[in-house]
């Protein structure tokens, strides 16, 4: 069957995907909205967002879920063909389910991707995620949840705190490694079996400083947190942030992955500690814990 495309309007850009998955494009749009005005921050301006269901010929599971990509276009978030139809989405995702696996279906994925970009705008640059995943993929997640849960921010705030204190309980020197600037996993690198834990404990981070500082006081953390790189097509040549080249130049440093992740880690560390006003990072750590409980 041949699919032809449409767009939806996602202010001041496109959100263009099968006809078939109108519907869905619809509801994740909804969700993104919602968020954003739940949560008392303005809608971001969105590059033109192009929803991709591809065939992979060589792949017998489905390993394409949803992702962003930059492209000469825009951006793209490829789905495997698979996907495609809502009805055979169902029947994928109730496969997976019964193999264990975790997979909220198209368009919440769509919904947390959406957030991804979203924060693009928070950091000033076109391509630029937060450099460290606790907060690049809990803001993601916060929309995410924000968006596609129909309650208020209270019950989303109380949700959030009990699955952080099971996350906790599961692993409790799990948040130390995430706040400390040396050993946070950055963005683009695909930290083994921490995925679920930086969702979790990113959006609840989150939702502390909304709570106890604001929206503005949050936007603002993350804004302090730039990646090294600017995202780029896949398989282009790295692209450094013109803020890493500057303090490169200032310290008269080289382009090494070391002081890459020091400059990172520095900006990571000041940013937590502007936006909560303590001291340490180990006073953030304890007065989160004690937020949760």
């Amino acid at each position: 069957m041949i699919d032809t495309s449409t767009e939806r309007r996602i202010n001041s850009g496109y959100l263009e995907i099968p006809e078939s998955r109108i519907e869905t494009a619809e509801q994740a749009l909804r969700a993104v909205k919602r968020a954003y005005e739940v949560l008392g921050l303005s809608l971001p301006k969105f590059p033109k967002i192009t929803v991709d269901f591809r065939e992979y010929k060589n792949d017998v599971e489905i390993k394409q879920r949803g992702r962003t990509e930059i492209a000469s276009h825009g951006v793209t978030i490829p789905f495997d063909k698979r996907l495609l139809e809502p009805e055979e989405e169902a029947l994928r995702v109730r496969e997976m389910r019964k193999k264990g696996e975790t997979y909220p279906g198209v368009a919440q994925t769509l919904v947390h991707e959406i957030g991804h970009i979203g924060i693009w705008s928070i950091m000033g640059s076109e391509r630029s995620p937060s450099s460290k995943r606790l907060l690049d993929e809990g803001f993601a997640s916060l929309i995410e949840h924000t968006g596609i849960a129909e309650s208020t921010l209270e019950k989303l705030v109380l949700e959030s705190k009990n699955e952080a204190r099971a996350t906790l309980n599961t692993d409790s020197e799990i948040l130390t490694m995430f706040l400390d600037p040396e050993k946070t996993p950055d963005t683009g690198e695909e930290a083994p079996n921490t995925n679920a834990a930086e969702y979790v404990l990113g959006r609840t981070f989150l939702l502390w400083i909304h709570e106890i500082k604001g929206s503005r006081t949050m936007t603002e953390m993350l804004k302090q947190t730039p990646s090294k790189i600017l995202m780029t097509q896949e398989g282009s040549n790295t692209e450094l942030n013109p803020d890493f080249k500057n303090y490169l130049d200032r310290n008269q440093k080289e382009v090494t992955l070391a002081n890459a992740r020091e400059w990172e880690g520095e900006c990571f560390k000041q940013a937590i500690l502007d936006a909560t006003g303590l001291s340490t990072l180990k006073e953030v750590e304890t007065e989160f814990r004690k937020w949760i409980t």
